[in-house]
C-alpha cells in the first residue's frame, strides 16, 4: 500500500509536503496552481522567489502547486504578486527539476 505525506506540522505553522504536490493522485488536486515560464522555472529552482504580474495568476493569497510546461515542481506561497520559493533545498541546482 502507497502511503503519501500530505502536510508537515512545523512550529506553529502546517506546510504541504513537497511529495503531495508532484505526485498525481486520481481526484486529489490542489486549490490553486500557477504555471511559470522557463526563465521563472529557473529562477524559482535556484531557491529564488518570483515575481509575478496579477494577470499571470488567478490564484488567490496562500499555497498553490508551482508547474513548468504543465509539470509540477513543487509548492509555494503565493501573496500581492510574489511567490516564494519552498522547492526543496536539496533539489535546488540539481538539474532534476527542469530535465
Amino acid at each position: 500500500m502507497f502511503q503519501l505525506a500530505a502536510l508537515e506540522v512545523a512550529t506553529r505553522r502546517i506546510e504541504p509536503e513537497y511529495g503531495a504536490a508532484i505526485v498525481d493522485l486520481a481526484g486529489v488536486k490542489p486549490r490553486a496552481t500557477i504555471e511559470l515560464t522557463t526563465e521563472q522555472a529557473k529562477q524559482y529552482v535556484r531557491g529564488e522567489s518570483v515575481l509575478l504580474s496579477h494577470d499571470a495568476t488567478s490564484s488567490s493569497a496562500g499555497w498553490t502547486q508551482v508547474r513548468w510546461h504543465g509539470r509540477p515542481l513543487s509548492w509555494g506561497k503565493y501573496s500581492n504578486g510574489i511567490l516564494k520559493n519552498h522547492f526543496p533545498k536539496l533539489l535546488r541546482n540539481s538539474g532534476i527539476a527542469m530535465a
